[in-house]
């Protein structure tokens, strides 16, 4: 009796209406399911096509070992424990600061590291200064808040600054920066002169090679960039004390941002190691000796974010207006736009009252007038975009003749909401561009609520020269926002942004 009765009510239109709106519903998400799983495997197939060509260069570089094992090299490719002692050695800071730049490689002859030299922990524990177990609860402490060994041996009360001075000065010069990483067993010879071919072709610093060909992962290159300044990298836990910040506008200028606040002494994050002039304007500055640790350039935007978000946030969404409010369009009606509108409006109903049908007559006549000139204004825009030399075109001949060394870093903003679908095929787009890779910095800008986005990235292994930015919730929610967000730390010296709009890619 119940079907029959469900039958006889589907029969009455207002409950077919009801079930079709329903099934389409229904059909609607299960298209949109359909969608986030194609996005989904198209991620997780592009992680395993990278994660391919890695164990390729791995095999690579075993194979590579193993000949100069037989060769009887052995000693250039076995790999030292890379502990944190060596990468945060407490030593005076060089008076003029390595950079990640390399010169030509040595002739293949003369041997790329010397004899493996001890670690000032292994010195100190040698003369008894101190316990293998003092030590071990530095290390610790180094890894928990970052810094260098030596410091943290003073802070613990282990050893004096006389003391350490001897094991200090006798350290000797740590080299280039690809000697530090084939001594760290963090590279190959074949992979070193690879990127060194690379660099001499393209430019750019020996450390934004490596991780743009994916030799090395960015924590090995920057630890080894600390050991060669014997300075000390980040710890594990980072404590952000919002009264104990640079401004922002100096932490920008310097790339510094305060992480730790020991009793003698601020921890200071940076990008790459700051010069002895630096450090004293940014000592007088902030009234307390500083400490610089390594950062990489990912852990650097996520600090940057969390001590500055809020100043970030007012730049991207209150710069314009501030500075330029003829261009902003934060206000949407001035008074002079309201009063004409105003003004528009009381002739019209005036008009209805006096002749109605004459007034529609007009009102619809001079709508078809404008109509008519913005068609033909949109045709001359078209005709002229359409000249000859409205456009910029290059030969192949004058593209191979650029000078790749000469090309400046490049920033290209991908701001997207809620397009997971489209992720996976606008990351092999943008692999396709010919451009150095090491010059590229590619920001992807995800809102907080976009979970999807953001956990679909997080399964995708990007490249280093990827950064992600999740920028802050807030009002007005639009694409410039976020491109003005991402901009903020952009590295490049030509800014591009790529917007997903009507099924299209707009470049500009």
């Amino acid at each position: 009796m119940s079907l029959l009765k469900d039958g006889i009510r589907s029969l009455w239109p207002r409950s077919a209406r009801e079930s079709v709106r329903w099934e389409q519903w229904v059909l609607e998400e299960r298209k949109n399911e359909l969608r986030r799983q194609r996005a989904m495997h198209a991620a997780l197939l592009l992680r395993q096509e990278w994660e391919t060509e890695e164990l390729k260069r791995r095999l690579l570089a075993a194979q590579t070992r193993i000949y100069y094992l037989k060769q009887g090299e052995g000693r250039d490719w076995l790999p030292l424990r890379p502990d944190n002692s060596a990468a945060a050695a407490a030593e005076l800071p060089p008076s003029e600061t390595v950079t990640q730049r390399e010169a030509p490689l040595p002739p293949k002859e003369a041997p790329v590291n010397a004899k493996p030299r001890a670690k000032m922990g292994e010195l100190l524990i040698r003369d008894r200064i101190i316990s293998v177990e003092q030590l071990e609860e530095a290390m610790a402490k180094q890894e928990e808040t970052g810094g260098r060994l030596g410091d943290i041996l003073i802070d613990l009360g282990y050893v004096s600054a006389e003391q350490l001075l001897p094991y200090i000065s006798n350290q000797p010069n740590k080299g280039r920066l690809g000697d530090v990483l084939l001594q760290l067993g963090y590279l190959t010879k074949d992979q070193l002169e690879k990127a060194l071919s690379f660099q001499r072709k393209s430019g750019g610093m020996l450390g934004d090679v490596l991780l743009s060909l994916q030799f090395l992962e960015p924590e090995q290159l920057y630890r080894a960039i600390a050991n060669q300044n014997n300075i000390g990298r980040i710890g594990n836990e980072i404590s952000f004390d919002p009264d104990m910040k640079l401004p922002e506008p100096i932490a920008r200028e310097y790339g510094a941002v305060i992480i730790h606040q020991y009793e003698n002494r601020l921890l200071v994050a940076v990008n790459e190691p700051l010069s002895d002039e630096i450090i004293s304007v940014l000592e007088h500055r902030l009234e307390m000796p500083i400490e610089q640790v390594l950062a990489t350039k990912n852990e650097m935007e996520l600090f940057w974010s969390e001590v500055y978000g809020d100043e970030m946030l007012e730049e991207s969404t209150s710069k314009l207006a501030i500075e330029q409010p003829h261009n902003s369009a934060s206000t949407t009606f001035t008074k002079p736009q309201i009063l004409s509108l105003a003004l528009t409006v009381a002739l019209f109903v005036g008009g209805l009252f006096w002749n109605f049908f004459a007034t529609i007559v007009l009102v619809n006549v001079l709508v078809q007038i404008f109509y008519f000139f913005m068609t033909l204004f949109k045709f001359m825009i078209i005709m002229y975009g359409s000249r000859s030399g409205a456009q910029y075109r290059f030969t192949d001949e004058q593209i191979k003749s650029i000078d790749e060394r000469d090309l400046p870093p490049y920033t290209i903003l991908v701001p997207m909401y809620k397009e997971s679908g489209v992720i996976p095929q606008l990351i092999r787009n943008l692999e396709k561009l010919d451009y150095p890779k090491a010059k590229l910095d590619v920001r992807l800008l995800i809102e907080t609520d976009d979970i999807e986005a953001q956990e679909l990235i997080q399964k995708m292994k990007l490249p280093s020269y990827y950064t992600v930015l999740v920028v802050p919730d807030s009002l007005p929610k639009t694409k410039p926002k976020a491109c003005n967000f991402g901009l903020i730390r952009a590295r490049g010296n030509i800014p591009s942004s790529m917007m997903r709009k009507t099924g299209r890619t707009l470049i500009s």
